[in-house]
């Protein structure tokens, strides 16, 4: 099968998610026609790949900022060049793994009868992040696609009511794991640190505000148990305040960790929270079983489907007390959050291979319509 991968993206998890795929998709012999920005921060790994015969890479250049984009989408002979390349490769799909503004500028240029799939990984945008422009550009790209990809079950429904759909055109394909950000090297702590990581980028819809307010009531109760915050974002002056009521039960790094250095902050803790109001699916559910860590998620969007009984435990969103009920449960068990991790661990490489992935992916793409 010949498969166009448009993916234009720069930085963070889709990325990654998009090289995994590629790598696993060309060892079931898929050839592969990829179009990727030259600024993508991972761009030595599909560099890596390009010995293979089946794969076509092309960088392209695309925007630094604002300014910088508003210049280069005035450039339509670009645009008609990549529609150009594609249409020369004749592919059977164009894949089009997480959607990106450009992608929208490309499309009308391809050959009508080349087929579209798509993968969505929000079907709408989060709380405080919502954007008219982009949404438009997500539903014209959605809108000309054959098929859909979900990361979650939950989703496919909305799916289709919100964009036409018959459920046969839409797969489930879950998240794959992510052991790229995992060395080698990397030696899991057989012993309880009594430490548990928030990680992630900071931003309303998390649910970090909770998570705060669930701390402060373990910290009464327990008060050996601490908190470790690793991402970037903003904090409001409340949960600022919250930080330092907490004192040494909370430690916090708020700026980007680079992907060499995103290990470090799995090594010494006990588990996950991931405490979001809302969500379709969390990659960062993904980073705890790959560093064989269980995790606690609250009941929205996908994230229940990436959780198991053995794996970690699920609870109602917004609820400070649920929450910290749930953190101090898990320490009346120490020994069972060591064989929760193994578990993570054993799902990790079974459920949640990029093999299993790209294997469904193409017999996805394989039926009818």
């Amino acid at each position: 099968m010949k498969i166009t991968v448009l993916y234009l993206g720069k930085s963070g998890a889709g990325c990654i998610y998009t090289y995994e795929m590629i790598r696993h998709l060309l060892e079931q012999n898929a050839e592969i026609q990829l179009i990727l920005s030259s600024l993508i921060e991972n761009w030595s790994d599909f560099e890596n790949l390009k010995s293979r015969e089946n794969f076509d890479l092309i960088f392209t250049p695309t925007y630094k900022n604002g300014k910088d984009f508003v210049l280069k989408s005035l450039n339509i002979l670009k645009f008609m060049k990549l529609g150009s390349r594609i249409n020369s490769f004749s592919p059977d799909w164009i894949y089009i793994p997480m959607i990106s503004i450009w992608a929208r500028m490309i499309l009308p240029f391809v050959n009508k009868k080349t087929k579209v799939v798509t993968t969505i990984h929000d079907v709408s945008m989060h709380l405080g992040e919502k954007n008219s422009l982009i949404d438009r550009f997500n539903n014209y790209i959605v809108r000309h696609s054959q098929k859909i990809v979900t990361l979650s079950e939950r989703f496919i429904p909305l799916i289709s009511e919100k964009y036409g759909f018959n459920k046969k055109q839409i797969c489930w394909i879950r998240h794959g794991n992510y052991n790229y950000y995992r060395p080698s090297n990397f030696q899991n702590k057989n012993s309880i640190t009594r430490r548990i990581l928030f990680f992630g980028r900071i931003h309303e819809y998390k649910g970090i505000s909770v998570l705060l307010d669930a701390m402060a009531i373990v910290k009464e109760k327990d008060p050996d148990i601490v908190l470790n915050i690793a991402g970037k974002g903003k904090l409001s002056d409340s949960d600022n305040e919250k930080i330092n009521r907490l004192g040494k039960s909370c430690n916090i790094v708020n700026e980007y960790i680079p992907n060499e250095e995103i290990h470090r902050c799995f090594e010494d803790i006990d588990f996950v929270v991931v405490p979001y109001i809302e969500a379709s699916q969390s990659g960062v559910v993904m980073l705890a079983y790959s560093f064989s860590k269980p995790v606690i998620v609250t009941d929205v969007g996908g994230l229940p489907e990436q959780v198991f009984e053995d794996t970690g435990i699920i609870i109602q969103p917004n609820d400070r007390n649920a929450l910290a009920d749930s953190i101090l449960k898990m320490y009346e068990e120490p020994q069972k959050i060591l064989e929760m991790g193994k578990s993570a661990e054993q799902k990790n490489e079974t459920v949640f291979s990029w093999k299993l992935s790209a294997e469904t992916l193409l017999k996805f793409l394989e039926t009818g319509l």
